[in-house]
């Protein structure tokens, strides 16, 4: 199955010069109640229908909220294997949840390469995914990155947003990348995008559940974009106050 495939919204019918307010969202622990640290959870997460899929609380609607404006595009980039694209997607259809495109891991190619630090690292997959994602966007469109502390992904937002706002160089793109272990295959993949984005600031707002309940004061030094939260209910409180949700 194919990394990324279009969702069942968007398509072609979002197209022009129009500023966009960009969502992109992780899925395991972020929007799915996943279990991936016993060999059992993982068992039950590659082989449980759909159906039997849960979501974090609150995260189905405020998803469903997101997408009602028409200039709003949902994205989401996960670690989950390109295999349960089927299940994956169906669960979203379950949920009512309307997406623009869904990109999985090519674990498998990375076997066959025998690229073993890439079936779980992070940075070096997506953090190209999310510049080569950004390519083709009007410069000004709007992003919120959605995300949880069980990995680094508010390290790998944090980079993706100094990258494209020209707060980060290619350079110290590339050194970030290194020291979290990503291929040169990887690195070279996220210069080569950046260089086909126009800089811009993307004034982002950057939600990271704490399903391993990290200390909040751990986020300060990240600065005021990171919001830590506890609950997605948090996060629509602050959606609302910038306009991004209806109260």
């Amino acid at each position: 199955m194919p990394p990324e495939r279009s969702g069942y919204r968007f398509g072609a019918a979002v197209m022009g010069n129009a500023k966009m307010r960009i969502y992109r969202w992780d899925l395991d622990k972020t929007y799915l109640l996943t279990d991936f640290d016993s060999i059992a959870g993982l068992v039950r997460s590659a082989t449980e229908p759909a159906s039997a899929k849960q979501s974090v609380p609150g995260a189905p609607p405020l998803l469903r909220a997101l997408s009602v404006a028409s200039d709003s595009r949902i994205f989401f980039v996960s670690g989950s294997p390109t295999q349960m694209r089927e299940v994956l997607e169906e669960k979203l259809r379950i949920d009512g949840v309307q997406f623009e495109r869904l990109t999985l891991k090519d674990n498998l190619s990375n076997l066959r390469r025998g690229r073993v630090r890439a079936i779980r690292g992070q940075f070096g997959y997506k953090l190209p995914q999310l510049l080569r994602d950004r390519r083709g966007e009007v410069p000004g469109s709007r992003e919120t990155l959605f995300g949880d502390d069980a990995e680094v992904d508010v390290f790998v937002y944090c980079a993706y947003a100094d990258a494209v706002s020209g707060r980060m160089s290619s350079a110290e793109l590339a050194q970030v990348m290194r020291s979290a272990g990503a291929y040169p295959d990887d690195i070279n993949r996220a210069l080569e995008a950046l260089k086909q984005i126009p800089t811009a600031v993307l004034d982002e707002r950057i939600f990271i559940r704490l399903e391993r309940r990290r200390p909040v004061k751990q986020f300060a030094p990240l600065g005021m974009r990171v919001f830590p939260i506890h609950s997605w209910w948090q996060a629509a409180v602050v959606l609302v106050g910038d306009g991004d949700l209806n109260p």
